[in-house]
């Protein structure tokens, strides 16, 4: 399995076909700018988080196939409320927060944002940043085993 498919958890509300829906990130459009989550009074983010390789280059298909392997994750949803391309995409993570990721040519980047409804979440937003952490630094041990 090459990760380039991915059974999708949440269909596009567009899509009328009534069987499995699959999510192919190599097949999206390229974007020329990252995505930019537009900014509310209440909302905490964090600096670009950077996966860098000592090649100095992103390996090729590495980007396509991190995103399949984050789709697969059970705390991972593909945001397909928002634009979608091959070099850049949005998840949500766990509950209000959501995940950019967008493929530089030298690297990935990666931010995080969070909705901040009461006091007492900002303590947690910490906690979700290193999971997620976790999160990718596995995803990304699971991908370049494929190379």
């Amino acid at each position: 399995h090459y990760l380039l498919l991915v059974p999708s958890k949440t269909p596009p509300t567009t899509c009328t076909f009534k069987g499995n829906a699959y999510f192919i990130p190599a097949m999206l459009p390229l974007y020329k700018e990252p995505n930019v989550v537009a900014k509310q009074p209440a909302i905490q983010s964090t600096d670009p988080l950077c996966l860098t390789f000592s090649t100095n280059y992103l390996p090729p298909g590495f980007f396509v196939r991190l995103v399949a392997v984050l789709a697969t994750n059970e705390d991972c949803d593909i945001m397909f409320d928002r634009n979608l391309f091959r070099n850049s995409v949005c998840f949500s993570y766990l509950e209000k927060t959501i995940v950019n990721l967008t493929a530089k040519s030298t690297h990935v980047e990666i931010t995080v944002t969070r909705e901040v409804t009461r006091q007492h979440e900002s303590k947690l937003f910490v906690d979700i940043c290193q999971g997620l952490l976790a999160l990718v630094y596995d995803s990304s041990l699971k991908v370049l085993n494929l190379f």
